[in-house]
């Protein structure tokens, strides 16, 4: 597969990788901002300036909404079809050893591209925007292959036996409908099939073979994967020599460094841009590989071929161009050797920790052992989850049922607190909490105030309280913890209620995901927001109104680190020991020193 693979690309390597690089940058810079910018015209249109879990089921029953976003759907689709079909017919070209013109290319993808907006070709939205980020190898184009699904669904299905069983068989069933769809696109574009002429062909085109053609497709995108890891090891490895054999000679070690560390960056460039175009050369292969076995027909696409040569002026661009960055480059890394420029990074740390549920990760989950152990652990905040009970008591608890964590089936409206103040909140966490109680929010508050620990009340509603919300602002002013507290929700409305009870408890709107401008919501003062919805244009922009961002629910190294490079201003974790011990490192690293620093310990 190698060798076919190699011929798929380098006839046309350059033009493959200048359509690659610039749709890339024109994806990040106009077609994601254009693409959201849809999205947030649709909510208006629907009568909302946001949407989160709060709200998108009135949305959704809007009749406007559906043929909006069926719309903004097939354009999607038109705009993954056209990167597809373009690396498909650049890598045909190269087949028949073709170098051909990319706005001829173009032309030609486009026309392909612009047949999914017929009817029998509808369903092709189906393959390339569920099936092909499903088969996640590199065959999805950069904006889909950013699409994850929320943390928090993919906990609540590992949560359910039931539930995770039947989306595991769901996906598998749609993991073997891609296998019989493999080669659609191909006979789609090369062929000038229908989508569903295509779908008969491509079944029958890997017929017996699905299984491992798609083995070979992964077993070469892995290849390809430790060919890039090993370069980076022998590179870094190369840097770490140059240190340590030429460190008395100053300016030969900047003019090595320089030449290692631009090769990398190079082969770091080149792995991003042909992730999609070697996945494909990869499924490209096997395409004709078939048709070949098969006695089919493989009609050539007629292409124009390029019989420019490269200009005297071009090389010489290019060899300026080189020779400026070689030489700006040796400067740079001279000047930090020689410490002119100083490369530390310092960051004055503000971020927050909250514990989530109390230490959960250790001890049942809001019950006072956990908020003890919190409090032991230093962390900032403890967030916790109030319900009524029929006779309304505040209690703790998550669940709106008692089964889960007390054993008993009932919800919690439905009971009063008499009844189950002696249930058993602990055993069924482990024997040693055996006798842990469900405590009231009135003796946490209490607690909190008497150790100097802020509380996130988390509000839910059941609809069946009266005077939520008094209830628990009243208890709030009890205990005179109006700056500690900050009482947060999923119910807007909740919030603005507790705004005006009271203007000096901070709120926080709890957003599983979120769309649209719901950061200039006057009443709210911080957001807290799900794990995967958060980047750095969110956090600048909720700092620009003055507002906070926590961030939930962050317990990997990786994500915890990524927030603290975000500047978020609080991470709800089960893992308070982890952030802690993140938060507490050295904050100030020089660049090539860490480098250096840290491929020493992997080789010691």
């Amino acid at each position: 597969m190698m060798k076919s693979i190699k011929q798929l690309l380098v006839p046309n390597f350059k033009v493959i990788l200048q359509f690659e690089l610039i749709f890339k940058l024109l994806t990040i810079a106009i077609f994601s901002p254009v693409f959201h910018k849809i999205i947030n015209a649709i909510i208006n249109i629907a009568g909302y300036s946001y949407l989160t879990v709060d709200n998108i089921p009135l949305f959704l029953k809007d009749p406007l909404v559906w043929p909006l976003l069926f719309l903004l759907l097939l354009f999607l689709a038109f705009y993954t079809v056209f990167d597809i079909s373009t690396v498909i017919l650049l890598q045909d070209a190269s087949r028949q050893k073709k170098q051909v013109i990319l706005k001829d290319v173009l032309l030609f993808s486009f026309k392909k591209s612009i047949k999914v907006f017929h009817y029998s070709n509808i369903l092709i939205i189906f393959l390339v925007l569920f099936l092909i980020p499903l088969f996640n190898i590199g065959l999805t184009t950069s904006f889909l292959g950013s699409l994850v699904v929320p943390a928090f669904i993919m906990e609540y299905i590992e949560a359910h036996i039931p539930l995770a069983l039947g989306v595991s068989s769901f996906v598998l069933i749609l993991f073997f409908l891609l296998l019989r769809w493999l080669y659609v696109l191909h006979y789609y574009v090369l062929e000038d099939c229908t989508f569903k002429e295509a779908r008969k062909m491509s079944k029958n085109l890997g017929h017996h073979h699905h299984i491992t053609d798609c083995l070979s497709i992964i077993g070469m995108q892995v290849f390809v994967s430790i060919c890039f890891c090993l370069i980076l090891f022998l590179g870094f490895f190369v840097i770490v020599g140059i240190h340590h054999f030429l460190e008395q000679f100053l300016v030969i070690e900047s003019i090595l460094l320089t030449i290692v560390w631009l090769f990398l960056a190079i082969i770091f460039c080149l792995y991003l841009i042909f992730s999609t175009p070697i996945s494909y050369a990869s499924v490209s292969s096997l395409y004709y590989c078939h048709k070949e076995k098969k006695d089919e027909l493989i009609v050539p696409v007629s292409f124009q071929e390029n019989k420019k040569r490269i200009s005297k002026g071009e090389k010489v661009f290019k060899l300026l161009f080189f020779s400026a960055c070689f030489f700006l480059g040796t400067l740079f890394t001279y000047e930090v050797m020689i410490g002119n420029i100083n490369l530390f990074v310092i960051k004055e740390n503000t971020l927050e920790i909250t514990a989530h549920r109390g230490a959960s990760r250790l001890y049942p989950e809001n019950t006072f052992i956990a908020f003890y152990k919190a409090k032991e652990m230093e962390a900032d905040w403890i967030e916790l989850d109030v319900h009524a009970t029929k006779d309304g008591k505040m209690i703790i608890m998550h669940d709106s049922s008692l089964k889960r964590t007390t054993g008993l089936k009932k919800k919690i409206w439905q009971v009063t607190y008499e009844e189950i103040k002696d249930l058993d909140a602990g055993i069924l966490f482990g024997e040693e909490f055996k006798g842990e109680k469900i405590p009231l929010l009135e003796d946490v508050l209490k607690w909190a105030k008497e150790n100097k620990m802020k509380l996130n009340i988390e509000m839910k509603p059941s609809g069946y309280e009266t005077d939520f919300e008094l209830s628990v602002v009243n208890l709030i002013k009890k205990y005179d913890l109006e700056e500690d507290c900050a009482i947060t929700s999923q119910v807007y409305e909740l919030l603005k209620t507790v705004k005006q009870l009271d203007n000096k408890i901070k709120t926080g709107y709890i957003m599983p995901f979120a769309f649209g401008d719901f950061i200039s919501l006057e009443d709210i003062d911080l957001f807290s927001v799900e794990l995967t919805n958060v980047n750095q244009t969110m956090v600048d922009a909720i700092h620009k109104r003055g507002k906070k961002l926590h961030v939930w629910t962050v317990n990997t190294r990786e994500d915890i680190e990524k927030m603290m490079d975000l500047e978020v201003d609080n991470i709800i974790t089960d893992d308070v020991d982890l952030a802690k011990q993140l938060i507490e490192e050295k904050r100030e690293k020089n660049v090539i020193e860490e480098t250096i620093i840290w491929i020493e310990n992997l080789l010691s």
